[in-house]
């Protein structure tokens, strides 16, 4: 189902979307064109999003999917950046700056709202944002215990106010 591209994830502002070409799209028969940018286990991806995850169809190996902004060059290197630390590779990453982004696709996550923010659709269909997002993100790789103390009841304020401060 896959197809992958002819270059790596750079962390360049050049959005992944905007090196496509249409030959690179991955179809599933009866299905509708892809529109879902990812990283995949090995190289940048397209997708077919409806195979989107849901409960009607468990063989979907992604637990979530993180809205990111490929034209950025941090948001890119960020992705990189958990791309490899997602070893379980459980984790799809999408461009939200593609012109092919489609919110009711991706949890309903309009544009301006994923822009202000980082936003996680979960696996159930959940969104999550902000330092929420970051904590599931690092969960869903196993790697919980590196943002566990961002929870805490005494520090979670703190965290979460240091996140809007940055982003």
């Amino acid at each position: 189902h896959l197809s992958p591209l002819s270059c790596p994830v750079s962390s360049g502002a050049v959005s992944l979307a905007s090196r496509l070409r249409p030959s690179q799209t991955a179809v599933t028969p009866g299905q509708p064109a892809s529109r879902c940018f990812f990283v995949s286990a090995d190289t940048p991806s397209v997708v077919n999003t409806s195979e989107a995850k849901d409960t009607a169809n468990p063989s979907t190996s992604w637990e979530a999917e993180l809205l990111y902004d490929g034209d950025c060059p941090v948001c890119v290197r960020n992705v990189e950046l958990l791309h490899k630390l997602d070893r379980r590779h459980r984790l799809r990453f999408v461009d939200i700056s593609s012109p092919l982004y489609e919110p009711e696709e991706h949890g309903g996550v309009e544009l301006e709202d994923a822009m202000d923010r980082l936003h996680a659709v979960l696996g159930d269909g959940r969104v999550v944002d902000g330092m929420d997002a970051l904590r599931h993100v690092y969960r869903t790789m196993g790697l919980g215990w590196l943002v566990a103390p961002t929870g805490w009841p005494l520090l979670r304020g703190a965290f979460d106010a240091l996140y809007e401060f940055v982003s």
